[in-house]
């Protein structure tokens, strides 16, 4: 005796087994159905693990340099802040003999925004405010065999502190034990930065060469970075924005 089914009607001999065997069509159907079930899942844990991940510029910053550039596509560069009054002028090397401060550089600065202008010539940096100059400095760049960059460029990223590492090996002429620098404002690839130099008696011109202080202790130009006193460092890392237009003239 047939027994009833939900919809009323009763079953045929037979029918209950080929209901519970899926047909050929069917079959195909529910493997394409897993398939894409399954690479939808791996395009969801692909798509997290790249958003997770932030998508940094590229950069050919020296090697082991200890420097982590600013996302620029998602996260904010440190809010500003306000540098205060300008230090007093250094005009000084060994902090007791003047020099004298030079001409500014001629160039023509953006009537709105920064600009920071440095003569390698000089040995000067001079800061502008909406065209306007606000700050200069004594500085000291690269050494002879290993020369400051020219021509323009902007501030890549800001740093407070960072310690720089050599990327020559010891025994190199050019190698350095990893430095504590206390302000540093990225401004090229390669690791050229403006920055600090705590340990130096000697800015301004002819800073950049070799020479023999009357201490007896030898100086020489940097590796490359623009290196100022701590104060003056202080302050233009303060006032400058990421972005901030940076001119290397020889």
């Amino acid at each position: 005796m047939d027994v009833p089914t939900a919809g009323g009607s009763p079953e045929q001999p037979g029918q209950r087994n080929a209901a519970r065997r899926p047909s050929g069509k069917g079959v195909i159907l529910l493997a394409l159905l897993l398939v894409c079930v399954v690479a939808v899942g791996f395009g969801g844990v692909f798509a997290a693990s790249k958003l997770s991940r932030p998508a940094l510029k590229p950069s050919t910053l020296a090697q082991n340099q200890v420097v982590t550039l600013y996302n620029t596509s998602g996260s904010q560069p440190p809010a500003k802040v306000d540098p205060g009054p300008p230090p007093p002028p250094c005009n000084c090397t060994l902090n007791t003999v003047n020099v004298p401060r030079p001409t500014p550089t001629p160039v023509r600065p953006p009537d709105q925004g920064q600009m920071i202008v440095v003569s390698l010539t000089k040995e000067w940096l001079w800061a502008y405010q909406d065209g306007k100059q606000v700050f200069d400095t004594p500085v000291t760049t690269g050494r002879p065999e290993l020369p400051t960059v020219t021509g323009t460029f902007s501030v890549m990223g800001k740093f407070a502190p960072i310690e720089f590492t050599s990327p020559w090996p010891p025994g190199s002429p050019f190698w350095y034990a990893p430095t504590h620098i206390n302000f540093a404002l990225l401004f090229a690839d390669g690791g050229y930065f403006l920055h600090d130099a705590w340990w130096r008696n000697d800015f301004g011109p002819g800073s950049n060469q070799p020479h023999t202080l009357p201490d007896g202790t030898f100086e020489t130009g940097s590796h490359g970075c623009v290196q100022m006193p701590t104060p003056a460092a202080q302050w233009l890392y303060n006032w400058a924005d990421v972005g901030t237009i940076v001119q290397v003239n020889p």
